[in-house]
């Protein structure tokens, strides 16, 4: 009887390990997600209630390991933070949606995986006339759908924080049209391994309205 409480006991303490490491972990997601909308939220609503811009984008990107396509809006302040001579910087924030497609077919992980995400971002303008160069960049957070991608990375966690720079030409009739090259990163920071992240780059059509 006493080898069989002892067996017992011995075991309850790992698993009593593993039962606190799990809800430290999910305090620790939980956390990050509230902070995510901590910043994401007031980031909107500026965009939204002092925007003078907008535009719809289309992405379409790669990897080794996936084919990236997205739609994105992006609300921008009416105000640039600051203004010189030859170049504005401006603020704003970008929803967008995308889908990761497994460029490889495997056993395991998701052919598919969908990813919503908020990025507050900056942008420095060098207006030339009937045209506009930019370098933009951002820095947000995902909610992905699936946490591991076929013949891809196994992300881990379904939140990812997410960053981004890229760099483009705005053309048109009021600068209605743009253009531009973008690189980004998704990873979880390590909040829970593995964590693979991925990077790609891609091209994106937006029209501003």
């Amino acid at each position: 009887m006493r080898n069989n409480w002892i067996a017992r006991q011995s075991t309850a303490v790992p698993l009593a390990g593993m039962l606190s490491g799990t809800r430290n972990l999910e305090s620790t997601r939980s956390r990050v997600t509230i902070r995510l909308a901590q910043l994401a939220i007031p980031c909107a609503l500026l965009a939204a209630s002092h925007c003078f811009a907008a535009d719809v984008a289309l992405s379409g990107g790669l990897n080794p390991e996936a084919v990236i396509v997205g739609v994105a809006t992006q609300w921008m302040a009416a105000a640039p933070l600051r203004v010189e001579p030859a170049s504005a910087l401006r603020y704003g924030v970008e929803f967008d949606v995308l889908n990761m497609h497994a460029r490889q077919a495997r056993k395991y992980g998701a052919s598919n995986i969908a990813a919503i995400g908020v990025t507050p971002m900056l942008r420095v303008e060098w207006p030339r006339g009937d045209h506009m160069t930019f370098v933009d960049a951002g820095i947000g957070g995902h909610l992905l759908s699936h946490t591991s991608l076929q013949g891809g990375p196994n992300f881990g966690t379904a939140f990812q924080f997410g960053e981004w720079i890229g760099t483009g030409l705005r053309f048109g009739p009021g600068m209605a049209y743009e253009v531009g090259l973008r690189v980004e990163h998704l990873s979880n920071a390590d909040i829970k391994l593995p964590n693979d992240g991925i990077t790609f780059a891609s091209l994106r059509a937006a029209w501003h309205f």
